[in-house]
């Protein structure tokens, strides 16, 4: 994975959802209580996601 040679990596999810991917890819990010990318962006084209992803992500 590039976040190993690269943990300055910056991720954008478009379209993430109700977040179905967001979380299995943030679990694979995650080693040793860091992530593996400098950020990762949540969006989608619907504002109403926003807020229960806001809450579940908020780590």
């Amino acid at each position: 994975m590039k976040g190993f040679k690269n943990p300055c990596l910056r991720i954008l999810e478009i379209g993430a959802g109700t977040g179905g991917a967001t979380g299995p890819i943030l679990r694979a990010l995650s080693q040793a209580n860091r992530y593996l990318c400098s950020s990762y962006t949540f969006t989608d084209v619907s504002t109403g996601f926003f807020h229960n992803a806001e809450k579940r992500f908020a780590d």
